[in-house]
């Protein structure tokens, strides 16, 4: 929809989910030890002239907000974490 309106190119996209649960995997159904499906959570961002490349080091959620704001060009209050 975006594209189809010309306005892809101008839109900062981010999708994030939040941690998995082992949902009865490893034989738990609780937070006691992490496994790769809790620790590894999906972030995407389409940032427009920006081509696809995968980020190694760690990132946290608390990141996502003075990123965007960053790109943007918008002040990072000082409150914010990241």
């Amino acid at each position: 929809a975006l594209e189809e309106r010309g306005e892809l190119e101008r839109t900062l996209i981010v999708v994030v989910a939040d941690h998995g649960e082992g949902l009865g995997d490893h034989d738990w159904w609780f937070h006691r030890v992490l496994y790769e499906e809790q620790v590894r959570v999906p972030l995407i961002v389409r940032a427009p002239g920006e081509g696809p490349r995968v980020v190694r080091e760690l990132v946290r959620s608390v990141d996502i907000a003075p990123t965007v704001l960053d790109y943007l060009g918008l002040p990072v209050p000082a409150e914010l974490s990241g």
